[in-house]
């Protein structure tokens, strides 16, 4: 469901880099007329790989020559150069959509907004940013978003605290952030935090699925624990939910050979 801009959305466009240090960032080099010139918006954004070709100048090239932008086209081209690694164009993409276009974004629109803000300007300036997220957009996909970017850059303490907020405000609706900070304890070495929160998932109801086993399984393996590694290997076989694949038995024998 798309939500539309308040007025305390604009303030938003205050964590946007200004536009002439945004061309130091990203405009190293001068479009050439005849470069990425294909016949739609979509394929010229495709056809520029180079990370150091703004697509600012795409963007506005594309509406001096008449043509219509569609959101829909944009949202696909920012999840194509997002797959792809081209943060800093997606991110590009994103603002110029906002700022220019005026487009109505959903929470999902913000959320990767914010991944990618991680990716290119770091933590603080994600943090920023959402700060300046009205409320009513603070959906469980945008603090998920958030989650996630704690997650990965190992910052234990503050996805512990967003955590805890999210669980408060009832926006732990899928598995999705518990598997997050499963991930981070496993990284992080916390195994004790991994049974806690197994166990509290346990309490809560909420299901497991391949991927959680998964990281019980690599957080013994790690370990080693082979005794907690054999006995979840077996609850496994016992549920016929979970079709076990080779990768769960690959990762008890590297448990294994850490003994061996």
């Amino acid at each position: 469901m798309k939500c539309v801009f308040s007025s305390t959305f604009k303030s938003l466009r205050r964590c946007s880099i200004p536009k002439s240090i945004r061309v130091l960032l990203f405009s190293t080099e001068t479009l050439k007329t005849d470069e990425c010139s294909n016949s739609s918006l979509f394929s010229r954004i495709s056809a520029c790989g180079n990370p150091r070709v703004s697509m600012l100048p795409i963007l506005d090239q594309w509406v001096q020559e008449g043509n219509s932008v569609e959101q829909q086209e944009l949202d696909r081209a920012i999840r194509d150069v997002r797959s792809v690694k081209r943060y800093r164009h997606a991110l590009e993409i994103s603002e110029w959509m906002s700022e220019r276009r005026n487009f109505v974004l959903s929470p999902g629109d913000i959320a990767i907004w914010l991944d990618l803000i991680s990716k290119v300007r770091g933590s603080e300036a994600v943090e920023n940013y959402f700060n300046e997220i009205p409320d009513e957009l603070r959906s469980f996909q945008v603090y998920g978003a958030l989650l996630n970017c704690y997650a990965n850059i190992n910052s234990l303490e503050k996805a512990e605290a967003l955590m805890q907020k999210m669980m408060k405000l009832k926006l732990v609706r899928s598995i999705l952030p518990n598997i997050v900070m499963l991930n981070l304890y496993r990284k992080m070495g916390k195994h004790n935090k991994v049974e806690n929160l197994v166990q509290l998932m346990k309490n809560r109801g909420i299901p497991w699925d391949e991927y959680t086993l998964s990281i019980r399984l690599n957080a013994y393996a790690d370990t080693p624990d082979i005794e907690a590694m054999e006995k979840l290997l077996m609850e496994m076989e016992r549920d016929q939910q979970f079709h076990m694949t080779w990768n769960a038995y690959a990762i008890a024998a590297r448990g294994d050979m850490k003994l061996a």
